[in-house]
């Protein structure tokens, strides 16, 4: 939550407004609930598809390009890790692991990330 109430401020700031209009063409950003709420509803595919697309809008439009390595690769890191756990089996593909005599279900995920420079945000 914390997470998601600092994004909100960044992205309310006059200098994250700016950003947002000129990457997405809207004048403002949802609140944090109501964007959780919106993306609870949204199809996992068509949510995968839209962050990919909004990936090669952002590499097509050259926004990223001062982020190459060496002034021409991007540098990914990828991660294999459980994410998601859960108390009680909810599918019949999640995977288990047991210690003290509890069981633990989770799921696996493989992550793919643009790796940039880490600028603070500008408080402007």
């Amino acid at each position: 939550m914390g997470a998601r109430r600092r994004m909100g401020q960044l992205l309310r700031s006059p200098a994250g407004r700016k950003k947002f209009k000129a990457l997405f063409g809207v004048e403002a950003f949802l609140h944090g609930d109501t964007l959780a709420k919106l993306l609870r509803r949204l199809d996992p595919a068509e949510f995968q598809e839209r962050v990919c697309g909004l990936a090669e809008r952002l590499i097509r439009n050259k926004v990223l390009y001062v982020h190459r390595l060496l002034d021409f690769w991007f540098m990914v890191a990828v991660d294999g890790t459980g994410m998601l756990t859960f108390p009680k089996r909810h599918r019949p593909h999640c995977l288990t692991r047991t210690h003290d005599g509890k069981t633990t279900y989770y799921h696996h995920v493989l992550e793919a990330k643009l790796v940039t420079a880490n600028a603070s945000p500008s408080r402007s």
